[in-house]
């Protein structure tokens, strides 16, 4: 009985960690504007908007945020969105307008919540 209690609240425990909470809608998201400040609580943060911030690359603190549901990279430097971007199951608005993109890599493909997706003025020549 014990072996079996155990498996269960593993299995439960389990389950809880890869699903996507869903506590609000994403028009009343709490915004963090700083990637050190969403740091504080990375657990919390739903909603992350780094535009303007002249990243040539996507931040490995990014990967923390398990929560994010949407990430705003507009009119920054990136020329590619990383394959690990794939790894943000939560995240539903992706956004990297104005940015040097030439490609779309796999990694958002993977992005199965996602529900918007902004690339426009980029150099992307193809979609796969």
């Amino acid at each position: 009985m014990k072996l079996l209690l155990a498996t269960i609240l593993l299995s439960i425990s389990f389950t809880s960690l890869t699903q996507c909470v869903d506590t609000s809608s994403v028009s009343v998201l709490k915004k963090y504007k700083s990637l050190e400040k969403a740091m504080l609580d990375p657990e919390s943060v739903e909603y992350l908007d780094l535009s303007k911030s002249g990243l040539k690359s996507l931040p490995e603190d990014v990967y923390a945020l398990k929560n994010l549901k949407v990430l705003i990279l507009d009119r920054n430097k990136l020329s590619e969105l990383p394959e690990k971007i794939g790894n943000l199951r939560c995240l539903k608005v992706l956004s990297a307008e104005k940015n040097k993109l030439t490609q779309i890599d796999n990694g958002v493909f993977r992005l199965k919540s996602l529900e918007e997706l902004n690339l426009a003025n980029n150099k992307i020549t193809a979609i796969p």
